[in-house]
């Protein structure tokens, strides 16, 4: 056996489908974004580290889940062009303990608290909160199971749906150990509702010829004055891919680089709105 041992980089992430209840890579390009069970044996191998000939690992999960050898090749280079890929056995990234708190969750219907997204490190996938604190170190098994609740289900029907899968991985007591320490980590929220039938809905609301011509006049404006002071700026363009996503994050790191130091970045830079 070689000696070589292939690792995926901590800080991978894995996060859930909405609506379809599976898991997705949120940092990849649509064409690969889908976690499917392929997809999912393969990062949980590099992610635990792989030793060996990684040619071997494609046989083995060819044989596994009966996909054609040049499909699981592919979704490995899309990852090490990604950089995503090392032999180097990485340092670790994340710390922390979650409480192994125990908790009950709602007879209702409950959720995923969305957005949630791990990240990967020594065969591990491990689920933060927005403070930075570990609420959940899970298996590939157990991220799989998870997702059942990507959309509104009762715990009953959630486990049930799991276990009648040819797939399914852990069982019945496992699957309500997840529960439990899911509920105690606060992980499960209730189903959003409006309770007032008559609340307008903000979707569909806003329109766009109006918006798309404020923000022409907002930028015809800014190029206006960048014009008018004369000096050689390298432009700073933010751009959104998500169709349909408001980019708040986005314009947070661009109002923040407006304002670094005083604004002392504006001397070199043209933050175009």
């Amino acid at each position: 056996m070689s000696d070589q041992v292939t690792y995926l980089t901590p800080g991978f992430f894995v996060s859930f489908s909405r609506r379809q209840q599976r898991n997705i890579f949120p940092q990849l390009t649509l064409d690969h974004f889908r976690a499917t069970p392929t997809r999912l044996a393969l990062v949980d191998a590099l992610n635990k580290g792989f030793e060996g000939d990684i040619e071997e690992l494609i046989k083995r999960i060819h044989r596994q889940f009966n996909r054609p050898p040049r499909v699981i090749r592919e979704f490995f280079d899309t990852l090490d062009k990604a950089g995503y890929i090392t032999d180097t056995l990485p340092e670790l990234r994340y710390a922390g303990e979650p409480s192994g708190a125990l908790g009950v969750a709602s007879e209702g219907e409950v959720t995923i608290a969305n957005p949630a997204i791990l990240v990967t490190q020594s065969g591990h996938y491990l689920w933060y909160d927005h403070e930075g604190s570990l609420l959940l170190r899970l298996e590939l098994a157990e991220l799989v199971a998870a997702a059942t609740f990507s959309e509104a289900i009762t715990i009953s029907s959630a486990k049930q749906q799991y276990l009648a899968k040819d797939d399914a991985e852990i069982d019945a007591n496992q699957f309500d150990d997840l529960v439990s320490r899911r509920a105690g980590a606060g992980l499960f929220s209730e189903p959003f509702t409006i309770e007032d039938t008559d609340e307008t809905s903000l979707f569909g609301t806003v329109d766009r010829t109006t918006l798309q011509s404020a923000i022409d006049a907002r930028i015809a404006a800014h190029d206006d004055n960048v014009a008018d002071e004369g000096k050689g700026l390298v432009q700073v363009i933010p751009v959104n891919t998500v169709h349909g996503t408001t980019p708040a994050s986005l314009g947070i790191l661009m109002a923040y680089a407006i304002e670094y130091e005083g604004g002392q970045l504006r001397d070199k830079y043209n933050f175009v709105p």
